[in-house]
């Protein structure tokens, strides 16, 4: 089988290998107990990969035969027990010709060594470096041998009985060297199986005893398989991972070596490629249940290439797995408002609800008391603008604005004027709309929730002075100007705005375009006096995070961030394009952050919103267009929206932000009382449906009384009763029918 393109002549290392791999099976050897590859080239190349220190491998990382270090390692353990042994065999028989024979042996050991350890590394000695190090190696296993005590008795003819049998020095040369001096298995096992022979026949042919050298050989044996059995795994799986390498160059295009891939996603296609291919060439050499488990892993790969070539973005949501077993009210209505995607009207539900009023509570407060409550602003999840929009009448935004850039001293870091960001501030907030919801006191309420992440978590440990400036203008910004319809609306009514940003985030470039509009103008420019460098990195954090506050992106945002930064390390905050990327989490969970709010304010800010939709919907009603989900005043289930809204998309988003900043504030002051949120509007809803059931259930009974009534003024007549019934009244019947 061909798995490439042809070899060229000229290349011949490259041909070798190709050819033999299309022929062999993985590490075919010369015998039956050898890895050596068939192709003496390809052989080759594989030794000066392992020479050179390669760490292609995972396999090999531990073959390291010329990094330095290693051999240091070996050779400093080698001279330290030789040293061990020397002064064991000296004290236990102190005579002048066993010291000089000790000296003598230790000398011409240390020489030798030193010699091929110079040769090898300082003057790059090319003839059989390899063979050099296993010299040295043998040579101290010899003197090993030639230093155990029956050796000396015999040579001395003298009486050495204290001295330190040799296995123990010779394992432990065996363990280090295994990696440091060797590429082969074989190779090892047969300098290691010399050294076991001269151990053994030195010890017979001496007094030694029979059964003590057995048992001493035998542990030698023992140890000498295990770790040839590891080197040979390990080498096995060498050899395989380098035959795979040497496929994949074979794979490449000949006309394509130069030009690298445009876009992550070719690189990611290409690998998963390059990955079919080596499994293809594997399944062809196998048969049975195997093989067909190897295709069925090709088709796998093939269909990944199909989905991440169909997305123009592979950290996309998909909407359907998204939404699939959740309730077909709350699916519609996150299609429809959090991904953009338009649907046909659905048949709707005939049943009432009386929507709650919002209350209004205005309190008077003196001027001097201000400090006292905005002093709360980041310790306090709870913050009440409601009453801090009464206190300043009407002017919440201009505040809280300027009192966080007192508080973090911006405006001596960039020398601010006041007049400069008051300016700034006001005319912020004088852009903002009366609407229910989406105006200044909801800009600075999702100011305060962000100030509280930062203060509460690690986000204060890596965030910068200009990142809180941005932080800062992006919330009191993020929906300036904003006219209470969606995104959705503005297109479908082919409004000014959706013309002018093409039908695309029209009001997050809305509210982006006219922050910087007011900054335009000279005495409101908050950013003047920042240099060019820093003012370009503010500006794109500004934009990040406004852009981010669309509904539509939310499931891309949140799928991007759990894949790459979600169970990351915070040392990742160091990185100014990952900072933006958790802004951009953070400022989504500040701008729906009313939902961790406590009972009472979230359920005043969530009628507040509700009374925006109803608005809409209104209008859609009136354009005869198909009502938004959860817009319809007449049927919408408004503690059912709620307790969907709060388990499939807010959730989700602070399980996700707070995974990755561990705040046990944010823990038990938000996630928990988004819980005991989620848990009211579900119970609310239980006990609406039960009620809307009663109602049904009692018109049902007062249909048939009147039935009864009617049929009973005729009694005694044979003509049929026509009876006109409601559209409400018969879908009852035929539920009731059906039932």
């Amino acid at each position: 089988m061909k798995i490439g393109p042809s070899p060229s002549h000229d290349d011949g290392l490259h041909a070798a290998s190709v050819n033999t791999y299309i022929g062999d099976s993985p590490c075919r050897s010369k015998k039956a107990f050898s890895l050596k590859f068939s192709n003496e080239a390809t052989e080759k190349a594989y030794q000066s990969q392992v020479l050179s220190g390669s760490d292609l491998f995972q396999a090999f990382l531990e073959i390291q035969i010329q990094k330095k270090h290693f051999f240091y390692n070996y050779y400093l353990i080698c001279i330290l027990y030789l040293i061990v042994y020397i002064y064991n065999a000296l004290s236990s028989a102190c005579t002048s010709k066993i010291i000089i024979f000790e000296l003598s042996l230790f000398g011409g050991l240390i020489l030798i060594n030193s010699i091929t350890f110079f040769l090898i590394f300082y003057i790059k000695f090319k003839f059989h470096n390899l063979f050099l190090l296993q010299l040295t190696y043998f040579f101290t296993g010899l003197f090993l041998v030639l230093n155990d005590a029956p050796v000396l008795n015999e040579v001395f003819e003298g009486d050495i009985s204290g001295s330190v049998s040799c296995i123990p020095g010779l394992i432990i040369m065996l363990i280090i060297s295994k990696f440091t001096l060797h590429t082969s298995y074989l190779c090892f096992a047969l300098w290691n199986l010399f050294t076991a022979l001269i151990y053994f026949v030195s010890h017979i042919l001496t007094e030694q005893s029979y059964l003590a050298t057995f048992i001493e050989i035998s542990i030698y044996l023992l140890q000498i398989s295990f770790e040839t059995r590891k080197f040979y795994t390990i080498e096995h799986s060498a050899r395989e991972q380098f035959q795979i390498e040497q496929i994949s160059k074979s794979n490449e295009p000949e006309n394509h070596d130069n030009e690298p891939a445009t876009s992550e996603l070719e690189k990611v296609t290409s690998k998963i490629k390059e990955s079919i291919s080596l499994i293809q060439y594997v399944a062809d050499s196998l048969s049975g249940e195997l093989k067909l488990k190897l295709n069925g892993a090709i088709k796998l790969a093939n269909t990944v290439i199909g989905i991440i070539s169909s997305k123009s973005n592979i950290y996309s949501a998909d909407i359907e797995a998204i939404t699939y077993g959740i309730d077909p009210e709350d699916r519609r209505y996150i299609k429809e408002t959090w991904t953009g995607l338009q649907y046909l009207p659905e048949k709707r539900i005939r049943h009432r609800m009386r929507t709650l009023k919002t209350s209004e509570l205005r309190k008077e407060y003196h001027e001097d008391e201000l400090i006292g409550v905005l002093s709360q602003i980041g310790k306090n999840w709870n913050f009440d603008m409601f009453f801090l929009k009464d206190c300043t009448h009407d002017k919440p935004l201009h505040i809280v604005g300027s009192y966080c850039i007192k508080k973090y001293r911006l405006d001596d870091t960039f020398s601010i004027p006041e007049s400069v960001y008051t300016c700034f501030f006001e005319k912020l907030e004088s852009l903002y709309k009366n609407n229910p919801f989406h105006n200044s006191s909801h800009a600075a309420d999702m100011l305060a929730s962000s100030i509280y992440f930062i203060n509460k978590s690690i986000l204060s440990d890596y965030y910068l002075e200009f990142d809180i400036l941005a932080t800062i203008i992006a919330c009191l910004g993020h929906d300036v100007g904003h006219p209470a319809f969606s995104n959705r609306f503005l297109v479908t009514n082919k409004d000014e705005l959706a013309i002018l940003y093409n039908d695309t985030s029209v009001l997050e470039m809305m509210h982006c375009s006219t922050v910087f509009q007011i900054m335009k103008q000279t005495n409101a420019n908050i950013l003047s006096t920042l240099s060019s460098d820093t003012w370009i990195m503010v500006r794109k954090e500004i934009v990040e995070m406004i852009l981010a506050t669309d509904m539509q992106k939310h499931f891309d945002i949140l799928g991007q961030f759990r894949v790459k930064l979600m169970n990351s390390s915070p040392k990742v905050l160091e990185n100014y394009e990952t900072r933006i990327d958790i802004m951009k989490i953070m400022v989504k969970s500040a701008d729906i952050g009313h939902a961790a709010k406590s009972r009472e304010l979230h359920e005043r800010w969530s009628l507040l919103v509700i009374e925006e939709f109803f608005n809409q919907g209104d209008i859609e009603k009136l354009k005869n267009q198909p009502i938004s989900m959860y817009c319809d005043r007449e049927t919408t289930d408004v503690a059912k929206s709620q307790a969907g809204f709060l388990k499939n998309i807010v959730m989700p988003l602070y399980e996700a932000f707070n995974q990755f900043l561990q705040s046990s504030y944010i823990d038990s002051n938000c996630m928990d009382q988004l819980k005991i949120n989620m848990r009211s509007w579900e119970y609310k809803s239980a006990r609406h449906r039960n009620r809307v059931k009663t109602v049904i259930k009692n018109e049902n009974v007062s249909v048939y009384d009147n039935l009864s009534k009617k049929w009973s003024l005729r009694r005694g007549s044979t003509s049929v009763v026509h009876i006109e019934a409601t559209e409400e009244d018969s879908l009852n019947s035929s539920n009731t029918d059906h039932n």
